[in-house]
């Protein structure tokens, strides 16, 4: 299954979230960074749609209303301008930064120096080639797949997944040569949970073979992953096995 330019941006999910959530997750209050770049668009367009996904679905009025107000203002001068734009980035941000669990710290410049890990991570989601971004974290990608953890869905997701639903994918599982990563995907990146493949005791299938659902077992626990094609939950299964049997990697 060919899933595209998800494979950049998973691979960039994967780096940002592993790293200090600090130093990382500002990259997102930058003047040149990937929120400011969009709300700019969004204003020049006159399209609030455009930063949506951008906040959580709660504070979307809070949004449209700071949006509407630099709007009306904006087209008065060049200062209003300035200054309506500029109290549009900071509402944006800090609503943006809280729906991160992150204090609002202020606009930061652009042109800082952010390392080699943000702008690969960015360049990751623009091509979709995850291969130089993986490098970075030293892990080799092995497959990556549409598929939902059944303890951090809802029935209404699992009915999504189970019927294979691509147009509604929920989450991505992202195996490479040391981990399995576990993504909930938005432009926003929720969450990434990631188990070392040295920790995984064992793969099974819920019911019988060939169906969607496998479980992980890790010690004691155990995990049901919900693929949403069948083929992919195949692979996976049989990459851990051969793992745990000691032919894999």
């Amino acid at each position: 299954m060919n899933h595209g330019g998800i494979l950049g941006s998973a691979a960039a999910a994967i780096l940002i979230l592993m790293m200090s959530t600090g130093g990382a997750l500002a990259h997102c209050d930058t003047l040149d960074g990937p929120v400011i770049i969009k709300a700019r668009e969004a204003l020049a367009k006159g399209d609030v749609n455009i930063v949506l996904p951008w906040v959580a679905a709660e504070k979307e009025g809070d949004l449209r209303e700071a949006f509407e107000l630099a709007a009306a203002v904006r087209g008065k001068g060049p200062k209003e301008k300035e200054l309506a734009d500029r109290y549009f980035f900071e509402t944006l941000v800090r609503i943006h930064r809280e729906g991160e669990g992150a204090p609002y710290t202020g606009l930061k410049p652009a042109g800082l120096d952010l390392g080699p890990a943000i702008p690969a991570a960015d360049k990751a989601l623009e091509t979709g080639d995850p291969g130089p971004l993986l490098k970075l974290i030293n892990e080799k990608l092995v497959q990556i797949a549409p598929a939902i953890l059944q303890s951090k869905a809802s029935e209404q997701m699992l009915a999504i997944a189970r019927m294979g639903m691509l147009d509604k994918v929920l989450g991505y599982l992202v195996t490479t040569d040391k981990n399995v990563h576990f993504v909930r995907p938005g432009i926003a990146w929720d969450s990434v949970q990631t188990v070392p493949l040295d920790v995984i005791d064992d793969v099974e299938y819920e019911k019988e073979f060939h169906t969607n659902t496998l479980k992980i077992k890790v010690g004691e626990r155990a995990e049901k992953i919900i693929f949403y094609d069948d083929m992919d939950g195949i692979r996976f299964y049989q990459y851990i096995k051969n793992i745990k049997s000691g032919s894999g990697r």
